[in-house]
This record gives C-alpha cells, structure tokens and sequence, in this order.
C-alpha cells in the first residue's frame, strides 16, 4: 500500500509540474478542460499566489489594480463556459475554480484596500 501511494504523490506532483507549465503557452479556457479537476485547482492557486507576488515585488502604483483585473477577466472566461455545455466533471471543476478566483479577487481586493 506505501508503495501505491508513493507512485499516486509522483504522479500528481508530476502532472502538476507539467498542467503548471502548459498553463502558461496555451488559453486559459482550454487548459481548464485538459487537465484533472485536483490539478486545475492547484495551479490555478500557484498562478495566484506568484500573480500577488508578483505585484508585491513591484509596487508600482496600480499594480495590485491590474491584477485585481485581470482576475476579473478570469473570472468571466470561466463564467461564460459553466453557460455551456460541459460534463458533469468539468462543470464541478469550474465552479470550484470559480469560488477560488472570486476569494481571490476579495483578497486582492482588501490589499487595495489596506
């Protein structure tokens, strides 16, 4: 059993790595589909957390702005999809995905604020 979870952690860790990198080279709306629902929301939280720091690392004025934006436009690519028609899979992985990117917009949101 030690050995089958052991071989079920590389394999998550390895499709991570690679669902992180094609995050980055192919549209926002076909990644979603391509990859398993615990994968999608993993990386979409990674992408999250380097876009905030990111904007931490360069505090120019409106930044933060830019960014809150751009998860808003996020935001609405996944909304207009959960409109179509999607598996049953799919649908449940987009709208975890959009409870993660609107908490992630509030806290955006609140840094803006503060």
């Amino acid at each position: 059993m030690l050995e089958i979870e052991k071989v079920m952690r590389q394999s998550l860790k390895m499709l991570t790595y690679e669902s992180l990198n094609d995050y980055y080279t192919v549209k926002r709306t076909e990644w979603v589909a391509k990859w398993p629902g615990q994968v999608v929301l993993a990386v979409d939280q990674i992408d999250w957390t380097t876009g905030v720091e990111g904007v931490f690392a360069d505090m120019r004025e409106g930044k933060m702005e830019a960014y809150r934006d751009t998860i808003n436009g996020q935001i609405r690519e996944v909304v207009q999809m959960v409109k179509g028609q999607l598996s049953n899979q799919l649908r449940t992985t987009l709208k975890a995905l959009v409870v993660l990117d609107v908490h992630g917009r509030q806290v955006v949101e609140d840094l803006i604020d503060s």
